[in-house]
Order: structure tokens, then sequence, then C-alpha cells
């Protein structure tokens, strides 16, 4: 994302979707050069929410850089799941996808139709 990691709105209500998805869909798309900060910010804020089940969905082509053995396992210490989605991985990119799924008790998918993307989520 040009100019860095952000939010583009603090963790919000499903029933506020109509307001976020306007948001969501005027966001810029980038390729991220590591994993890390980002999850870090979702760390941080799901660590801090009063949630009962508490979950992060990582969409990607796997490239990005290993967010490393420690986040994740304050991650799973935190009971955060993460569901990671590779789409169009690059060659053995997956690898990292399923790591952290697996180090997080989350799941690991890989859609070859765009519409099996409404069922994973």
């Amino acid at each position: 994302m040009p100019g860095g990691d952000k939010w583009l709105f603090d963790l919000t209500p499903a029933s506020e979707y109509p307001r976020l998805a306007t948001i969501i869909n005027r966001a810029s798309i980038g390729d991220m050069p590591s994993f890390g900060p980002t999850m870090k910010m979702g760390l941080t804020s799901l660590k801090n929410s009063d949630a009962s089940v508490k979950h992060m969905i990582i969409i990607s082509d796997g490239d990005p850089q290993s967010p490393g053995i420690a986040m994740l396992r304050e991650f799973k210490k935190s009971g955060i799941t993460i569901a990671t989605v590779a789409v169009f991985p690059h060659g053995t990119s997956t690898q990292l996808m399923k790591d952290i799924a697996r180090e997080t008790d989350g799941q690991y998918y890989q859609p070859t139709d765009p519409k099996q993307l409404p069922g994973i989520f």
C-alpha cells in the first residue's frame, strides 16, 4: 500500500457492511513487502477487542516476507486464528500461507474459481 501499512477502518460490527463495502471498494491495492507490520496491527486490535471469537483472514499471492514464528505464536497464545487464502500464488509461496494457517490453528485455502470465495468468507 502506498504510504505504508494503515487501517481503512477500526474493527466494526458486520451490521455496518454497506458503509464498509464502500470504503473497501475505494481502497488502493498494493503488493506488501512483508506480512509483519499489517499482521501486528491486526494482532493489537484483536487482542484489545471484546469479541468472543477472534479470527483474521489473509488474502495474498503469498510472496510477502514471513511475519516470523514469534508473531505467529503470539496470535496462537492470544486465541486468534488465521485463515489464509492464496490467490494467484507464485511458485512455492503457498508454503508460507500454509504455515501461517497451521501455526495459528486456522485454515488454508487456494480457490481455483472466484465463485468459491464467498463460501470461504
